[in-house]
């Protein structure tokens, strides 16, 4: 909300993400959003069943292997690993 009234400026992690992020002030909110991102920056697909209810260690498990392919693609695109990371966390 500090954002939304101007109190706050969005902070964007990539220049990117300003333009998925910024009807949303630089909060990821729709799962959308978060496939966007991994297609422009990482280069990977994600499938929406990837967020969809699953039983906790079965969603671990698939988040990790999401965050693998995400860090290598995001290094591929010259993002530094620590950045990736960050957006992906």
């Amino acid at each position: 909300m500090e954002r939304r009234h101007g109190r706050r400026k969005p902070e964007f992690l990539h220049p990117r993400l300003k333009e998925i992020l910024g009807d949303t002030y630089g909060v990821m909110v729709y799962q959308e959003q978060v496939m966007e991102i991994a297609q422009a920056l990482a280069g990977s697909r994600w499938a929406r069943p990837t967020f969809s209810g699953r039983r906790w260690e079965e969603g671990r498990r698939l988040m990790e292997r999401q965050k693998a392919r995400f860090l290598e693609g995001a290094k591929g695109n010259g993002i530094p690993e620590a950045k990736a990371v960050a957006i992906f966390d």
